[in-house]
């Protein structure tokens, strides 16, 4: 990494050779990457996503099972909090009802990713048995179902999904499924936004230091497409809300005997994402600047567009096949210029390695803004809910549009 440090203080006259040549080493850095066959930039050597250690490097959050697959996390306890149906690296038996930690007599919910598990723990509490199939610390895009994670899906009462643009291997599943499992597809209760709509909060700087329009200045080729929608939605809190009541509502309809305890533990949860709502808002609207810089995989539109932020970024979706083009990073390197910009954005479970490269010759702050996807193990394990996920994201904020 070294060998690559790009000068700093160089002069006025050869500053577009040096934007130039940090993003040319920014290109070779994330092809090498790509040519040792890990997948993506930031996963580890044994080419599983992991969550970022104190020194910012990722750790293998991931449990096997006997048969080499992903084990399934998440099973609630009694009291609401999760726990890990195994521990990291050790084996179990498929069929043993005391190592999955169910209970039969209770509704059996399988979510696929942390944010509707998150809902449906807290809302369920002692009443259901909640699993999130993500393994923490794994990258969400880089998830496929295993055989055992289809036959969890088959023996649920309940299978909660984002929908078809994230997961697209859940129709398939969902056809497959006996009538006695109920599908919740949480992406019909929102309106998806298309994924090239970037809006009009994405600052695009051309060349000559100008705005261009971001659709033109865009180079698509090779970009990831979640079949044409964004699937994110989550980050809009009036999204979470609306997901947070369908998981009520089903578990209601499903349960009707303790409808009154899910409606009661709904508005609970209802009412602490409305409360971020608020204060994302006013975070925004009081705050010294109203506009931040990302240098990771994004997953940001819905959050954007909500809260009327303007942005620069390097990557356009959060794709683990496609990185930026040359061009996409001397945007973003000119906008950090000429905006005098705090901070860089990067996503959760990763190393951030195209941030910290322009971070370390910007001289700026790099800082984790989580989309919520997954948590680490350790995060699993203290019962981190997305309510604290997001109560993170709103202190970063308040931290970089003042600064």
């Amino acid at each position: 990494m070294d060998k690559f440090k790009i000068m700093k203080g160089w002069p006025t006259s050869h500053r577009m050779p040096r934007r130039l040549v940090l993003a040319l080493v920014l290109v070779v850095m994330l092809a090498a990457v790509a040519v040792t066959g890990c997948g993506r930039a930031e996963t580890n050597a044994s080419g599983q996503s992991g969550s970022p250690s104190a020194d910012g490097s990722p750790s293998a959050d991931g449990a096997t099972m006997s048969d080499g697959s992903q084990a399934a996390y998440g099973v609630t306890k009694s009291d609401g909090s999760p726990t890990a149906e195994v521990a990291n690296g050790a084996t179990m038996s498929e069929d043993s009802t005391a190592a999955n930690n169910v209970s039969p007599d209770k509704l059996q919910v399988v979510c696929t990713l942390f944010p509707q598990y998150d809902f449906a723990r807290y809302i369920a509490g002692d009443l259901a048995d909640v699993t999130l199939l993500l393994s923490p610390g794994m990258e969400a895009h880089m998830y496929d179902p295993t055989p055992a994670d289809m036959k969890k899906i088959s023996r649920s009462d309940v299978f909660i999904y984002t929908g078809d643009a994230m997961e697209g291997w859940a129709a398939q599943i969902v056809e497959s499924l006996d009538a006695s499992v109920h599908v919740l597809d949480l992406s019909g209760y929102v309106t998806l936004r298309e994924e090239d709509d970037h809006g009009e909060n994405e600052v695009v700087y051309g060349h000559d230091g100008h705005a261009v329009e971001a659709e033109d200045a865009h180079d698509h080729e090779g970009h990831h497409h979640h079949g044409g929608f964004d699937p994110h939605y989550w980050l809009d809190m009036t999204n979470a809300a609306a997901m947070a009541r369908a998981v009520g509502d089903t578990l209601s309809a499903l349960d009707p005997a303790n409808k009154d305890a899910y409606a009661a533990r709904t508005a609970e949860y209802v009412a602490q994402l409305e409360r971020l709502d608020n204060e994302f808002f006013e975070v925004v609207q009081s705050s010294v600047r109203q506009d931040v810089v990302f240098g990771g995989r994004f997953a940001y539109s819905y959050f954007m567009a909500r809260y009327g932020l303007n942005y620069a970024t390097v990557y356009h979706s959060c794709s683990a096949e496609s990185d930026p083009s040359v061009s996409d990073m001397i945007r973003v390197i000119d906008y950090i210029d000429e905006h005098d910009s705090p901070c860089i954005l990067y996503e959760e479970l990763s190393n951030g390695t195209v941030a910290k490269t322009i971070a370390d010759d910007a001289n700026i702050e790099t800082a984790v803004f989580t989309t919520g996807h997954n948590v680490s193990l350790d995060e699993f394990r203290q019962g981190v809910s997305f309510i604290d996920l997001m109560d993170q994201n709103l202190e970063i904020l308040r931290k970089v549009l003042n600064e």
